[in-house]
């Protein structure tokens, strides 16, 4: 049986280099709380709870990193899928980031406790239950689960927010 290899060698040696850079520390001053590679190994986006966010690119043996979001609140957690960066924080909202905008403001937020999607009705400083994971659907390109450390799994659409 002949078994074609051409495009799982690019993946190997991606994979490899991962291994390279074991102790490579993105949030030099805080623990992570969240790490996910895209599905074609070319970027490792990272967060932590001092709110920042960092999207490293893989090309060499040390990932370098080119796009830093602030946000301001602690990062539970984080997924991205092509240029969508979802992110779940500690004052119980998702936020929606285009990684390929130069402005690091979210495009959309998200009260992971309320039936209300519209950023524009969302007060930020009211306490919410932590998110603890986001996850884009693999199937609903437009979206995305999360659950809160009040034990509640929500499914957003992002096409309903403004």
């Amino acid at each position: 049986m002949d078994v074609d290899t051409s495009s799982s060698s690019s993946s190997t040696s991606k994979r490899l280099n991962l291994i390279r850079f074991s102790t490579w520390s993105p949030h030099k001053s805080h623990p992570l709380t969240s790490l996910h590679v895209t599905s074609n190994l070319t970027q490792i986006a990272s967060a932590s709870l001092d709110g920042l966010i960092n999207i490293s690119k893989m090309d060499g043996a040390q990932p370098e990193i080119t796009t830093t979001l602030h946000t301001m609140r602690g990062v539970n957690s984080i997924d991205i899928k092509d240029a969508a960066l979802l992110s779940g924080h500690v004052d119980g909202i998702v936020r929606l980031f285009d990684t390929r905008s130069k402005d690091s403001k979210p495009t959309s937020t998200f009260a992971a406790n309320s039936s209300k999607a519209n950023s524009k009705s969302l007060d930020l400083n009211k306490v919410r239950s932590p998110v603890a994971g986001v996850q884009w659907d693999g199937d609903r390109p437009y979206e995305f689960m999360c659950g809160t450390m009040d034990s509640r799994v929500r499914i957003f659409d992002v096409r309903k927010s403004t």
